[in-house]
């Protein structure tokens, strides 16, 4: 399976929900990012390579909630905890932060997670300097 950047939209989203998060809420938080078509054809995706899981909600039995697979998530706190490390002196830290993922990045034995933390790496570049430059940030 070849890396596409909605694939990381979309898997960085459902991190934040540890319990799981339904489809609708999920097109809900991407609108204007993913469309409806496209968010589905990559849920399924995602789900036949088994990096997010489908469970039927306990309390709405016709809702399917999302949540990353076991081995996504480890990735996932792991970026999270590399940025966290830096989050507190963004200049001072970056070299650290930079050798930490490029070793994690090295390291990953399978294509798509290299090009997924590349993707990560990128996107917390840009909130950082977006932030040095004293804006905000928009996704």
């Amino acid at each position: 399976m070849r890396y596409a950047v909605v694939q990381g939209e979309i898997i960085d989203e459902i991190s934040y929900h540890h319990k799981g998060i339904s489809f609708n809420s999920l097109a809900r938080r991407l609108h204007g990012r993913v469309s409806r078509v496209k968010l589905l054809s990559e849920v399924n995706t995602l789900q036949r390579e088994g990096l997010i899981l489908v469970e039927t909600d306990p309390k709405h039995k016709q809702r399917k909630l999302f949540r990353l697979g076991q081995r996504l998530r480890d990735v996932v706190d792991k970026i999270r905890s590399i940025e966290d490390k830096a989050s507190g002196n963004p200049l001072g830290d970056f070299s650290s932060l930079l050798s930490d993922y490029v070793n994690d990045i090295i390291s990953a034995r399978e294509d798509w997670y290299k090009e997924f933390m590349r993707h990560r790496l990128q996107m917390y570049v840009r909130r950082m300097l977006v932030r040095l430059e004293g804006g905000t940030v928009d996704g």
